[in-house]
């Protein structure tokens, strides 16, 4: 498979308006974010956009903890977000994901998944495996 972006290391992995859009080639992951040969977590702050990619728009890769603000994961042939490793725990903060050609998030923790304003519509919906899960329907603010 070949990927757009790829970050791999053994430590914390943090991005601030990270945009991958229309990843030419990426029949794997438009955006690869890889950290699970540690115990460290994966942040994305600001305002993300993963589109357009002929694969999966971002994959993230970790055993720690998963904490996303502000995704938007459109229009990818195959899942909008994919979440493995398993991660500790996932909180995703003003999300969506529509008109991906699998799921809109595909994710898997053993702890708490906490959706604030997520939206996900799409071919499968969102696949998701968790410990405990919390949903908040609005964004804060």
């Amino acid at each position: 498979l070949r990927n757009g972006v790829v970050i791999e290391s053994l430590g914390a992995i943090s991005a601030n308006n990270l945009s991958v859009v229309n990843a030419p080639g990426a029949t794997g992951y438009g955006t690869r974010l890889d950290n699970d040969g540690g115990t460290a977590g994966v942040t994305l702050t600001g305002v993300n956009v993963f589109s357009g990619s002929t694969g999966s728009g971002l994959g993230i890769f970790t055993h720690g903890a998963v904490n996303l603000t502000k995704i938007t994961a459109d229009d990818n042939a195959q899942n909008g977000i994919v979440i493995s490793g398993p991660a500790s725990s996932i909180t995703l903060t003003c999300g969506v994901a529509t008109a991906n050609g699998l799921y809109g998030m595909q994710a898997t923790t053993s702890g708490l998944l906490k959706l604030v304003g997520w939206f996900s519509l799409g071919v499968n919906g969102d696949d998701l495996t968790y410990g405990t899960l919390s949903i908040t329907r609005s964004c804060p603010g």
